[in-house]
């Protein structure tokens, strides 16, 4: 339809034209549509992710490479752990492509279109594609299952992103009342630190919160 083929304009849209030189214009469509297919149904914050070896016969069209797809809510992080998880797991990502694109889906998840960036019900959802040193089917589940893990991580630590930053907001202003028995320039030093990683040059995962007691003596210590 209409929004399929404005869907394949807009998947290849950044991809420099020599990394898909060797792909005729009936497989690139089929390339593109696949993934717009697979992205047909998916609940609200859900991760999709498959991998497998195109075949003409089931995909339309033909490669030599295994491709890895995956379609999630646009956030942070997404390319890099993805990528970093094809590493530890031994391969290689040849060929990335990341197009971001505003859809709008009904209620149960169900894909209704493409949407202007601007519009009330606009969805912005990344759409990944990773090709791979030819795989053997039988890993293609394992893969799977580590980059939906990691998807899984990755939605995790940007949700609680916020709530940290702010956290963290809190403990520099505590440290404007600098704690009995601690030196104050201790303290400046501190919340110097903390404004440096406050400043975009951290990447919260988590935190813990400490109750220090200050006693006499060492088993005092807490």
């Amino acid at each position: 339809g209409a929004d399929g083929a404005r869907f394949a304009g807009l998947y290849f849209r950044h991809v420099p034209p020599h990394d898909i030189a060797d792909l005729s214009p009936a497989a690139l469509a089929a390339c593109a549509l696949g993934h717009w297919r697979f992205a047909t149904a998916r609940k609200p914050g859900q991760s999709k992710v498959r991998a497998f070896t195109p075949n003409a016969k089931r995909d339309g069209w033909n490669a030599t490479q295994t491709v890895i797809e995956a379609i999630n809510d646009d956030m942070p992080f997404l390319v890099d752990s993805i990528i970093a998880e094809l590493n530890r797991l031994g391969l290689t990502a040849h060929l990335v492509i990341h197009p971001v694109i505003a859809v709008r889906r009904d209620r149960r998840g169900q894909l209704l279109g493409l949407a202007t960036a601007k519009a009330k019900d606009a969805s912005s959802e990344s759409f990944i594609q990773c090709w791979i040193t030819r795989q053997p089917d039988g890993r293609l589940k394992e893969i799977e299952r580590a980059l939906h893990a990691v998807l899984t991580e990755v939605r995790a630590a940007v949700e609680d992103w916020r709530p940290m930053l702010e956290k963290l907001e809190t403990v520099i202003e505590e440290l404007h009342r600098p704690p009995t028995k601690i030196a104050p320039e201790e303290c400046d030093e501190a919340r110097d630190f903390l404004r440096w990683v406050h400043s975009d040059h951290f990447t919260f995962l988590g935190y813990r919160d400490y109750d220090i007691a200050i006693g006499s003596r060492e088993s005092d210590v807490v």
